[in-house]
């Protein structure tokens, strides 16, 4: 009768320290992966932010550009003929292009 009472004992013991492995097994999973989802989480709420932030900055440089196309065309629009020959500039004769008496001879896929 006393080793079926200690076999039960033992038998309640592994039992009880088989409960506690499982329970810490799942508590160690659960703190992992809640970790994770903070992790996850913040991530996503820092990559909302900063998006929002270069955003921000996309319309500033955007109405930047615009700005300075407007001044761009502003003085196109101003570039004529009669501006040219005040600055000294004169209109060409007649055109003179460089050009080589050979050129493909010094090009070779060979």
């Amino acid at each position: 009768m006393r080793t079926t009472t200690v076999q039960k004992n033992t038998m309640a013991l592994a039992q009880n320290d088989f409960n506690r492995r499982i329970f810490f097994t799942i508590f160690s999973l659960f703190l992992v992966v809640g970790g994770l989802y903070l992790y996850f989480l913040g991530n996503i709420v820092f990559s909302v932010l900063e998006r929002k932030t270069v955003e921000s900055q996309t319309k500033v440089v955007a109405e930047a550009v615009n700005e300075l196309e407007i001044q761009y065309l502003a003085k196109d629009n101003g570039i004529n003929l009669s501006l040219a020959e005040s600055l000294g500039f004169n209109e060409a004769k007649s055109a003179l292009f460089a050009s080589r008496a050979n050129a493909g001879a010094s090009v070779s896929l060979r």
